[in-house]
């Protein structure tokens, strides 16, 4: 059964001339309905607050000490609204035979949550770290959607014994149907997350954040932050260009191609998720202290206003399979293995995700596989190792040789990853500013 077009309590007050306004964010200024107690029947502010996570039944608040002790349940009597009303929640009743029903219900109403996903066969969740701010993808295991689906909505059942529907929990088999299927049509597609404005498949630049249908992106930034012309010009470009390439002055390349290759792992970084498959970007130097990491970290400030996480790198095939297919999941933005001590090996899954849109496998600890998109900038670095085989193909490799014998004894003027960090929607605009001015150029060769 579907939730009320408007909130029972919201209603009652409105019907008795009770409601005044939206206060916003849930919370309502009505009048109290015990003003004819208050002192000279005063009317000195009251609040309802409608029904969140943390207060399911919502709240109640009048400023008169007549009323210090009437809580929400209060309220919900004077109006003869009952609790399950006041919940103001879709109603799912369990019944025997109609398993594809409410399984088909939920769906709907985890769809319109605009929380839940499908991504890859699996259902998933946009999280947000509170302590990072970082936002993620979250598959949800069995307990998770359990306690989503008992969060949207009313679950009852009828009670032989009461001869009446009593409240109760989702059963666990219709959650472990829902979990385990191999398809979702009500829930909308998750292809990633994207950091900052993007391109899509026609050349138009995307600037406003949350889900868009036609790319399956769902956007995580400010769009505030990013400030570009509608139609670049190839000087407007060439400027950009000129102060991308003014942050890498003090990195000590080996060649300008070198270089050429750094700057083209910014423009990757800022458009990885605008892109179907990209090389994988690898730092090599003779010797410690010679830039890699620092450099990597460039690039990740490109690609996310977070820190990146570096991984070791694989073993063999089986470990790097395993470790690719539950990093992309959560749609990352960076998948970096730093300080390798041998070659860039071409491992299966590696060779397949670098040259592929999507890769599947076996989602860790449940029993179903999933499809996962491959948009994420992938980064490596080591001493004196490099891709060797498959890899070549597959990987550019940008050289730092600070060609003295104590690298990390040279000094600097300039501190390129902070200055990004700081000024992070200006560098990134200035990328979008040349791909688009090529773009709106026709796309010349």
């Amino acid at each position: 059964m579907p939730r009320a077009d408007e909130n029972p309590v919201i209603a009652a007050l409105k019907n008795s001339g009770r409601y005044k306004q939206p206060l916003g964010d849930g919370k309502h200024d009505i009048t109290c309905p015990w003003v004819h107690e208050h002192t000279d029947q005063l009317d000195q502010g009251t609040a309802y607050f409608e029904p969140s996570e943390s207060y399911p039944l919502g709240g109640f608040k009048c400023m008169h000490g007549h009323c210090a002790d009437r809580r929400v349940s209060a309220l919900h009597g004077f109006f003869e609204i009952s609790k399950i009303e006041a919940k103001h929640k879709p109603m799912i009743l369990v019944q025997a035979g109609e398993l594809p029903r409410i399984c088909d219900a939920t769906e709907l109403e985890l769809a319109k949550t605009l929380r839940h996903y499908q991504r890859g066969g699996v259902i998933v969740m946009i999280t947000t770290d509170p302590g990072t701010r970082e936002t993620a993808v979250k598959p949800l295991s069995l307990p998770s959607l359990t306690r989503a689906m008992a969060g949207l909505a009313v679950w009852m059942r009828y009670d032989k014994r009461a001869e009446d529907w009593v409240v109760c929990d989702p059963p666990e088999k219709h959650a472990r149907i829902l979990h385990d299927a191999t398809g979702y049509p009500h829930l909308p597609v998750l292809n990633g997350i994207a950091r900052q404005p993007y391109l899509r498949p026609d050349g138009s630049l995307m600037t406003d954040a949350g889900y868009d249908v036609a790319t399956g992106m769902f956007g995580v930034f400010n769009a505030r932050q990013f400030k570009m012309p509608a139609i670049p010009t190839r000087q407007q470009a060439e400027l950009a260009l000129a102060t991308l390439s003014d942050l890498l002055s003090e990195f000590a390349f080996k060649t300008e191609h070198d270089k050429a290759a750094a700057l083209a792992a910014i423009l990757t970084a800022v458009l990885r998720s605008s892109l179907p498959q990209a090389p994988m970007f690898h730092v090599k130097a003779p010797s410690i202290a010679s830039g890699k990491s620092y450099l990597c970290e460039l690039l990740t400030a490109f690609a996310t206003p977070q820190k990146g996480t570096p991984h070791a790198f694989p073993a063999d095939d089986e470990e790097c399979r395993k470790l690719l297919l539950a990093e992309l999941l959560t749609a990352p933005a960076v998948v970096e293995f730093d300080n390798l001590t041998s070659d860039l090996i071409p491992h299966k899954s590696l060779c397949t995700t670098l040259t592929s849109e999507f890769i599947s496998g076996r989602v860790l600890g449940q029993s179903k596989t999933a499809e996962v998109g491959t948009r994420a900038l992938f980064l490596s670095s080591g001493n004196n190792v490099e891709p060797v085989r498959d890899m070549t193909r597959r990987t550019l490799t940008i050289t730092l040789d600070p060609a003295c014998e104590t690298p990390a004894a040279r000094d600097f003027n300039k501190h390129p990853v902070a200055e990004v960090r700081a000024n992070r929607g200006h560098y990134v605009s200035l990328a979008l500013i040349i791909v688009r001015a090529w773009h709106c150029a026709d796309r010349p060769k």
